[in-house]
C-alpha cells in the first residue's frame, strides 16, 4: 500500500483520522484487491458517505466512474467538478 499511499509514510497513516485519504487514494488509483480491502476495512456505507462529504478533486474520468458504480451511486449525484481532476477548478 505505501506505493498507493506515497505522499505519508504508512506507518504513519491511521485508518480513522486519515480515512478520507486513504478512501480517496484507493478508489482513484487502487487495485481491485486494494478497493476490496477498503470496502471489508470501512464498510460500504463509510466509503460512500466519505467519498460524498469529503471530496478530493484526484480522480480521472474513468476512475470517477469506477468510483460511482463500486458505490452504487447514479452518476447524476456526483459532482464532477470536485472529483474529476480533469475539469477546471471552480475558485470562489
Amino acid at each position: 500500500m505505501q506505493a498507493l499511499l506515497k505522499s505519508a509514510a504508512i506507518d504513519d497513516l491511521d485508518l480513522q483520522q486519515n480515512k478520507a485519504y486513504i478512501i480517496h487514494q484507493i478508489l482513484a488509483l487502487g487495485t481491485w484487491e486494494q478497493v476490496a480491502w477498503m470496502l471489508k476495512h470501512y464498510g460500504t456505507d463509510t466509503v460512500r458517505d466519505t467519498f460524498q462529504t469529503q471530496p478530493m478533486k484526484l480522480y480521472s474520468p474513468e476512475a470517477l466512474h469506477f468510483s460511482h458504480l463500486i458505490l452504487d451511486m447514479p452518476e447524476s449525484q456526483i459532482l464532477r467538478d470536485r472529483y474529476d481532476k480533469t475539469t477546471p477548478r471552480n475558485i470562489g
